[in-house]
Formats: C-alpha cells, sequence, structure tokens
C-alpha cells in the first residue's frame, strides 16, 4: 500500500485505545417520538462519534469512543500537508502554466469533493464534476465530448452496489463488463490528448447504516473492496499506461465508516483523499513510488 506516503496515527499524549467500528441500529433510523431519552442520547451519539464533543455512545457501553479526533494525519517522505496544499493552489492561480482539466465522474463521492472539500482547500475550480450513478459505455462519450478533458477520475461503485440496483447488486462480472467498457470509451475521448489519463481510486466504503446491517443493501466493505479489486483486474487487462489505480487504503481505511450521513467518507478523511489524489494526477508526486 501506500503507507509509507502518510498514516493516522494517535494524538500525543492520549492513551491507546480500540477505534471500534459504528452500526446503525433499528431503533435509531427513524425518528420516534416515544424513544427514551437514553436511546436519543445513544443515537445522537453514534451519528457524531467523530464530533469531538460527542463519544456519548462509547460512555454508555464503556468503552470511552471518541472517535477521528483522536487521531491525526501524518504525511511522509518529507511531505506536508502545508506544502502540498500551497503548490496545487499555485498551480490553480498560475495564469502563465497550463493545468491539466480534471474531471470526476462519479455521483455524490465525486460531487462532495468537487464542491465541497476543494472550496475547503482553496482549490475551487480544480475538477468538473460529471454526474454518473451507473456504469454507462453508451453514454460516456457523448457526455465528454467537448468538455475538453485531460484527465478522468472515475468513482462508480456505490449505486451498483446498493438497493437501486434492483433485487441484487451488480455482480462482480456484471460490473466489469460494463466499467470496462466505460473506461474504453472514455479513453477514445482522450486518445488525441497529449495528457490523457484515466484514474480509478480506491471506492469509498459506506458506514453500516440500517440498509446494509439488515442485508438489504449491498454496499459492505467487502463488495467495495472486490469492486476495486475487479477495477484492479481490469487495468491489467487493458494493459495501457493511460489507466491507473489508485490505493487511496492508507487514507480511508482506518476511518471508513464516520460520516453522519452513514454514506461517505468524513470530511476529515475526503480531505486528505482529495491532496493526495489532486498531487498525484497533477504530477506533483512525481519521483514517489505510488501504488
Amino acid at each position: 500500500g501506500n503507507y509509507r506516503i502518510g498514516r493516522w496515527v494517535r494524538r500525543k499524549g492520549l492513551p491507546l485505545q480500540p477505534l471500534f467500528t459504528r452500526s446503525q441500529p433499528q431503533k435509531c433510523f427513524n425518528k420516534n417520538p416515544k424513544r427514551s431519552s437514553k436511546t436519543k442520547k445513544m443515537c445522537k451519539a453514534l451519528v457524531h462519534r467523530d464530533n469531538p464533543r460527542s463519544g456519548v455512545w462509547g460512555d454508555l457501553q464503556g468503552k470511552n469512543i471518541r472517535g477521528l479526533p483522536e487521531y491525526e494525519f501524518q504525511w511522509g517522505l518529507n511531505l506536508t500537508e502545508s506544502g502540498l496544499i500551497n503548490r496545487l493552489q499555485q498551480r490553480l492561480n498560475d495564469k502563465s502554466t497550463y493545468l491539466p482539466k480534471i474531471c470526476a465522474v462519479g455521483d455524490s463521492h465525486s460531487q462532495f469533493m468537487t464542491d465541497f472539500t476543494l472550496p475547503l482547500l482553496n482549490l475551487t475550480g480544480m475538477f468538473e464534476w460529471v454526474e454518473y450513478r451507473w456504469p454507462s459505455p453508451s453514454r460516456i462519450a457523448n457526455t465528454l465530448k467537448g468538455k475538453n478533458c485531460d484527465i478522468v477520475f472515475v468513482q462508480i461503485g456505490q449505486w451498483p452496489a446498493s438497493n437501486k440496483s434492483g433485487r441484487y447488486p451488480f455482480s462482480f462480472g456484471k460490473y466489469h463488463e460494463k466499467m470496462k467498457r466505460h473506461v474504453q470509451n472514455t479513453l477514445k475521448t482522450l486518445e488525441n490528448n497529449t495528457i490523457g489519463m484515466v484514474y480509478l481510486p480506491t471506492l469509498d466504503q459506506c458506514p453500516l447504516m440500517r440498509v446494509i446491517s439488515t442485508c438489504r443493501d449491498w454496499r459492505t466493505p467487502t463488495t467495495m473492496d472486490s469492486y476495486t479489486f475487479v477495477n484492479q483486474l481490469m487495468i491489467q487487462e487493458l494493459n495501457t499506461a493511460r489507466v491507473k489505480h489508485v490505493d487511496t487504503n492508507f487514507i480511508i481505511y482506518p476511518h471508513w465508516d464516520g460520516h453522519t450521513d452513514w454514506q461517505h467518507l468524513a470530511e476529515d478523511v475526503r480531505y486528505r483523499k482529495t491532496i493526495f489524489l489532486t498531487a498525484l494526477m497533477l504530477g506533483e508526486l512525481d519521483g514517489i513510488d505510488v501504488e
């Protein structure tokens, strides 16, 4: 993996404690005025596990779960967060040098990076979000025509694994077949582009919300990891330097389940993922062995 590039470490002075995975109990899904005050307190703490002012659920269970604020992300290989951000800001604001256009293909996981995280980094405009919920080989080329993308990163997997796909999620075979043609047709739009790269990052995982825990949705860590593995196999089959997998597990794995909406990465996690992925795609990590 890319753990040499960075990792989450427990803040100095804090005792070592396990970070427990949270799941959403049935009684916490809907607002129920008949719930006891203890249950309401527990449900609120579960939603805000990674809020430094919460931790009630851990106290109720005697586990003292505090979550993400007790950890900090440390960059390795002489990289610094402020240095990476400054370099990206300089690239964005330097009008004398061509900045490759990055298109973020996917649904909310790409949209949140574009609309929420980039502004926090003062990098608004670095990506153009291209909304796609499903692999769509027949449509993607027409969508990308005229957008003048130099670099495309694709994050499609949440909807195929969800209950929106019907009675079952996309099988690995179906996901492979559709995603491979989706990427191939994306490549066709870039064939005359001297930059022309497609990146497939590790698919984000969803917290164990009620519909997942009760087997009515299949966005489990195992399913999402399997789709990521399918993407890696597909890249080997395509056998071109213009399509690359990007391992972001070193950022997302320790805190994959922290977002209050039970579907996305916590902002602190997505913040680091966006920095890393943007720096990689723009060549700011050239010379570093990235997987």
